[in-house]
């Protein structure tokens, strides 16, 4: 089963707009089409972006639904370390932890919506794709492992 990384930024679209491309892609996941790899670090930011005072407010979320979300996520997901170090041609800095995430649990993908990591379209073996690359890759039955 391929292993894919979720930016964080996929993850909070995910769970603020349930019915988008990135809400498909989870319950893809759920459905058992590929495993969901997240690392501590990751985890962290995710928790972080959801508990902000702007989030909490304009999408009227409840602590108990950011802790179910997020209960979800650490019971099912495949957690590796975080603690792979690298470095890549990219501006943002705060974007190495999810590429490190990724070497880290040797994915075939890295998903997100981050324009500077789409433009890398590849690092290393990970193919970096936005959320209906990969929602058309799961429907037509070429993933890459």
């Amino acid at each position: 089963m391929p292993k894919v990384v979720l930016d964080t930024n996929i993850l909070v679209s995910a769970f603020i707009t349930p019915r988008g491309t990135p809400a498909k892609l989870l319950r893809a996941w759920r459905d058992g089409q590929f495993d969901l790899v997240t690392s501590p670090p990751l985890f962290v930011e995710l928790q972080e972006t959801l508990h902000r005072q702007k989030i909490l407010t304009r999408y009227h979320l409840t602590q108990e639904d950011i802790h179910n979300f997020l209960t979800l996520l650490a019971s099912g997901t495949v957690c590796v370390p975080g603690t792979t170090t690298l470095s890549a041609p990219i501006q943002d800095q705060d974007d190495l932890m999810v590429l490190a995430t990724a070497i880290e649990s040797q994915a075939a993908y890295l998903v997100t919506g981050d324009k500077e990591l789409l433009h890398l379209e590849q690092f290393r073996s990970i193919q970096i794709v936005t959320p209906s690359i990969l929602l058309k890759a799961l429907h037509s039955n070429k993933l890459k492992v």
